[in-house]
């Protein structure tokens, strides 16, 4: 008789474990993968030369990674709030080609960006950035 509540209690163990792990779940995809969009202008004088990247510990096994621009931008949503977002273009050659590739100087940019991580970034015209966020760059820059 005394093992009809021991399978009660593991059964609301096992239950209460999978609740919390599709919450836990839950939680860590919102932070990873579900962006805002944020933005941005490259400075006039923001260096976007590709710099080589490699990979590995030592320069005796390292990997190579091709090339990339780093860009740490001041970025704004369309209420004006500001967030410094960083991501990479990068691309297997040096032939970046601006505009398509990577930011060039000057761009405005849309950024859709997670709490975590920047998802992607768009190349757009002056015209396409809300009113407050255009204020808030033109301020900034």
């Amino acid at each position: 008789m005394k093992k009809k509540p021991v399978f009660w209690i593991i059964l609301v163990v096992v239950i209460a474990s999978i609740v919390a792990l599709a919450v836990l779940g839950r939680r860590y995809f919102i932070n990873m993968y579900d962006g805002s969009y944020y933005y941005a202008m490259v400075p006039i004088d923001y260096d976007v030369t590709p710099q080589r990247q490699t990979g590995g510990p030592t320069n005796r096994f390292s990997l190579d990674m091709g090339y990339e621009v780093r860009f740490e931008l001041s970025a704004y949503t369309e209420e004006g709030e500001q967030r410094t977002l960083i991501f990479v273009a990068y691309d297997l050659d040096s032939e970046f080609n601006l505009g398509e590739d990577i930011p060039y100087p000057g761009a405005f940019l849309r950024i859709n960006a997670s709490r975590e991580m920047v998802l992607g970034f768009t190349i757009i015209s002056e015209s396409d950035i809300p009113e407050r966020a255009l204020e808030m760059i033109r301020q900034g820059n």
